[in-house]
């Protein structure tokens, strides 16, 4: 079990301490400000549409097959998923393919050597269930075949979005309030 007086006392020698001064709610408000921040910064971070470098495209001269797994939230194959994969041009334009996943998840594809060109954009995206797992943007490089696998993840509604950061304000003012009380 921790004890609270000895991990106070530890966290208390790294901060300045004024003789006359009670520094608990300080702790206590330093520590829901870095939890507040913790909690809304997904929010703050706009996504962004592509990573990748600008790169010319090059002809592909063999088929290219494309293949990977869909897992779940553990880690464990999600069997009888829907994945779409598209294969986005860099003049414009785009191939996509179908499958459904099989036994261990797997799934596969094949574009032939008129659908794809080295340095083509490839998206998996996986549903099942009415949750939807993606990989984006995955640069096709100049072999044969190429592995991309998709995770889904169970979002907790509680704390997604802007209801997240309401939560987690709520709770951070809860604690500073509990721990200014005790002393």
């Amino acid at each position: 079990m921790v004890n609270r007086d000895e991990v106070s006392r530890l966290m208390s020698s790294f901060m300045y301490k004024h003789p006359h001064k009670d520094h608990s709610k300080a702790f206590a408000i330093g520590v829901a400000a870095v939890a507040v921040l913790f909690f809304s910064l997904p929010l703050l971070v706009p996504p962004c549409a592509s990573d990748q470098p600008s790169v010319g495209s090059i002809a592909a001269t063999t088929p290219k097959i494309v293949e990977g797994h869909a897992y779940d939230s553990l880690g464990q194959p999600v069997d009888g998923a829907s994945v779409s994969v598209t294969m986005k041009h860099s003049g414009g334009g785009s191939t996509t393919k179908y499958y459904t996943t099989v036994s261990g998840g797997y799934y596969m594809v094949t574009f032939t050597k008129d659908e794809w060109n080295v340095n083509d954009l490839i998206d998996v995206v996986a549903t099942y269930d009415s949750e939807t797992a993606s990989s984006l943007d995955n640069l096709a490089d100049s072999s044969g075949l190429q592995t991309i696998d998709v995770y889904f993840s169970v979002p907790i509604p509680e704390f997604s979005g802007m209801s997240g950061v309401i939560v987690a304000t709520g709770l951070c003012a809860s604690m500073v309030l509990f721990l200014s009380r005790r002393r």
